[in-house]
């Protein structure tokens, strides 16, 4: 029934866009010999030969014609029908498709619009199976020029196109809201273009295979600005960091991370007013001058905005802030579990992106991706990405609720999220082997082995306390994953008293 309205839909297109004057065939005479086949006509070919200025039927070489003949050929208006299952009904010029017509192919695409020749040229509009629509120009049979695709999903594209591909200007509205417009090449941003979301939050700039590349300017919601290089994704090169009262970082910036070697304005302020040799932290910032005890990582894991990290993280904390660029907020401990090194922490104000898990266990060797703020925001304030694989399914001493990654993990990682090539959380980053007590024990330092608390772990202790979430195999795409990572993934500071 589906494929039933879906034709009656394109014939009412076809009649509509493209009206064809069938008075002529109607009266014309029935051509001598008509219906001739291969099967009957041994002598086929002289018959059709003979057919001029009629209306004929005739089935040659697996496909059927029924329309009008002229010089022994097809001209005028007619119709195919093959034996694969492709039909064209429209206007023929010595067999050719030429002129007004519609095309379906054996795979249920379908196409209403001009031809020459055989080929797709002109205006027209194409149907994919997937029900995406295509509206604008064709050349060589393919879509070339100016033209509108729309997606199943209410995602829209207007701009230029070059064999089929999104190349040239154009403006990409996704049903979210989001919006891109600028340079593409071969289907992808690639040059000067604007992407902006609808909470005001937008990047303005050069772009390389999808990616920010090269010099630009992003604004995130909370009205932070950076201005300057940028190399797949992330700050790299001279820029400069403004934040909203005015302080700024200004220098050099590595792969997101704050590298200085320039002036930073009211660098106390950034920082706090005394440091140590290992790590830069601010003194006495929480309320009833608790002393700052620590950093780790979160991530949010349903729309409540309960968010997950190790137990050690939280561990003594009578304040805790909970930030990224997004949100800054203050949380509260709910539940922990100090046995799987697992925390329970619910903000105060909610995110709009979370974490699903992941309904498969980790496998060896399958790669992963940890999120998290490596040495707390000292940095910068950016989430930051490691890539790896699963190197064993048990932890230390055959911890079966453990698993080991080479991915890297640093100070700061702790309570970050494991996730899979799909996007879906399978761990919670916990632990590293350390480094001076390998090269003590054994004269050899450790290197990237690292462990995560399993999420088959992290379900149960959700479970225990009647929290929702969501477990899914669906897959991500790159887009939709750096957005979720870089929304759904928090730096967390905590205070208490020494």
């Amino acid at each position: 029934m589906k494929h039933f309205f879906k034709s009656i839909l394109f014939l009412l297109i076809f009649i509509i866009l493209f009206p064809l004057n069938t008075s002529m065939g109607n009266s014309l005479p029935i051509c001598s010999g008509s219906p001739a086949t291969e099967a009957t006509d041994n002598n086929i070919t002289m018959i059709i030969e003979s057919w001029d200025n009629c209306k004929g039927r005739a089935i040659i070489d697996g496909h059927e014609y029924l329309g009008e003949w002229k010089d022994g050929s097809p001209n005028g208006y007619g119709e195919y029908n093959w034996s694969t299952g492709e039909i064209y009904i429209g206007e023929i010029k010595d067999f050719a498709y030429h002129g007004q017509g519609s095309y379906t192919d054996i795979e249920g695409n379908q196409y209403v619009g001009e031809f020459y020749n055989d080929e797709k040229n002109g205006k027209g509009i194409f149907i994919f199976n997937d029900g995406s629509r295509y509206t604008g120009e064709f050349r060589n049979d393919s879509i070339n020029g100016y033209g509108t695709l729309i997606w199943p999903n209410g995602d829209r594209y207007i701009g230029q196109f070059k064999d089929g591909l999104r190349n040239g200007l154009g403006t990409y509205t996704f049903l979210d809201g989001e919006l891109y417009a600028g340079q593409y090449k071969d289907d992808v941003p690639h040059g000067h273009g604007i992407y902006a979301f609808p909470d005001g939050e937008r990047y303005i700039g050069d772009f390389n295979n999808n990616m920010m590349h090269g010099q630009g300017t992003y604004v995130y919601p909370s009205g932070e600005k950076y201005v300057g290089e940028w190399s797949e994704d992330l700050e790299h090169g001279q820029g400069t960091l403004t934040y909203t009262d005015g302080r700024q970082l200004s220098g050099l910036w590595l792969y997101g991370e704050f590298k200085g070697d320039s002036s930073a304005t009211n660098s106390d302020d950034i920082y706090g007013s005394e440091q140590t040799s290992d790590k830069i932290i601010p003194i006495n910032k929480g309320p009833n001058n608790l002393t700052y005890l620590g950093s780790g990582s979160s991530f949010q894991i349903n729309s409540e905005g309960y968010i997950i990290t190790n137990e050690h993280v939280v561990n003594g904390c009578q304040y805790i802030e909970v930030k990224n660029r997004y949100i800054n907020t203050e949380a509260k401990v709910i539940a922990k579990d100090p046995q799987h090194d697992l925390a329970l922490v619910l903000m105060n104000e909610s995110g709009d992106l979370y974490y699903n898990l992941s309904g498969e266990p980790a496998r060896i060797l399958d790669e992963i991706t940890v999120a998290g703020y490596p040495y707390g925001d000292d940095l910068s304030s950016s989430v930051k990405v490691t890539k790896g694989i699963v190197s064993s399914i048990t932890g230390i001493s055959d911890n079966y609720s453990d698993f080991q990654i080479d991915a890297a993990v640093q100070p700061g990682n702790s309570g970050g999220p494991v996730i899979n090539n799909f996007g879906n959380v399978v761990g919670v980053a916990a632990a590293k082997l350390d480094y001076n007590f390998t090269l003590q024990e054994y004269g050899d330092p450790a290197e990237n082995i690292n462990f995560g608390v399993k999420s088959s772990i992290l379900i149960n202790f959700l479970d225990s306390n009647q929290i929702d979430f969501n477990i899914t195999n669906d897959n991500l795409n790159s887009k939709q994953l750096r957005k979720l990572i870089n929304q759904a993934t928090y730096y967390i500071d905590c205070y208490g008293n020494e």
